[in-house]
């Protein structure tokens, strides 16, 4: 019995394709080393050496991007520099911004009573404080809100004016706007959008209050009551009207950092007012 040419003539196992042509076998093998993904954006290595062993603390930088496709790492040192410098902002505001009695009422000199009359409101910090709050109130709202707040502010405005040109005396005028810059500026700051009758409420406070606060005697002329309302006007509507109008993250970003720092300032402000 030939055994050895029954174990070759036994059936043996193939293949259930033909062999692979060799640019077939390229593909193939390209396919299994790269592993069906594209390749790292800076090829094998993933960082360049000494990446993570720069700089002084040793950390990942400020402005470079170490991770090809993750979030930028943040660096604690820049995080605390920045709150170093908001805070130092707030206090230059608060100092800029402190009270002056004695220039409450004062004319500018140099120039006519009608310009006088229309700058007033920016050289009065308390003045002044209390408008950017409330454009900046005003910017976060929306077309509908901003059209019952911006007449009941101009209304109530004209209506101060006259009030304090009938020689009626404000009570307290100065802690009041501070009071009312603070709570403008909270509502800012917290990015309340459909608010109305709280800024509409905020607006006829402020322009009563700036516009018997204004009047520095009775009998002024109409011309210097005018030239200053358009002054106390012009922070509300046309600031407030372009917050509105141009909506972008920045810009809402922007105005809410903004109001946190009319609120610090205000806050300064009114405790020299009351301590002083």
């Amino acid at each position: 019995m030939d055994r050895g040419r029954a174990v070759r003539d036994l059936p043996r196992p193939c293949p259930w394709h033909r062999t692979a042509r060799g640019d077939q076998r390229r593909d193939l093998f390209h396919r299994l080393r790269r592993r069906h993904r594209p390749d790292a954006p800076g090829g094998h290595r993933l960082r360049p050496a000494g990446a993570l062993a720069r700089g002084p603390h040793r950390g990942a930088g400020r402005r470079r991007r170490h991770r090809p496709r993750g979030p930028r790492v943040p660096d604690r040192h820049a995080l605390s520099r920045g709150w170093r410098d908001q805070r130092i902002a707030a206090a230059a505001l608060a100092a800029v911004l402190l009270p002056a009695p004695a220039l409450a009422h004062s004319t500018i000199e140099g120039i006519d009573a009608v310009y006088g009359g229309f700058l007033h409101p920016y050289f009065v910090p308390q003045h002044l404080l209390a408008l950017i709050a409330l454009a900046l109130l005003v910017g976060v709202m929306k077309w509908r809100a901003a059209a019952i707040a911006l007449p009941a502010y101009l209304l109530a405005l004209v209506l101060g004016l006259g009030l304090g040109a009938a020689g009626l005396p404000p009570p307290e005028p100065l802690i009041a706007l501070l009071a009312l810059a603070m709570l403008c500026g909270a509502g800012a700051a917290a990015g309340l959008p459909s608010l109305p009758a709280l800024a509409a409420i905020a607006g006829v406070l402020i322009g009563l209050t700036v516009g018997l606060d204004s009047v520095p005697e009775s009998g002024v002329r109409f011309d210097v009551l005018a030239a200053t309302a358009v002054g106390a006007a012009i922070p509300p509507v046309w600031l407030g009207c372009l917050l509105i109008r141009f909506r972008r993250p920045w810009l809402r970003l922007a105005t809410r950092i903004l109001g946190a720092w009319v609120v610090a300032a205000s806050a300064m402000v009114l405790a020299l007012t009351l301590t002083a």
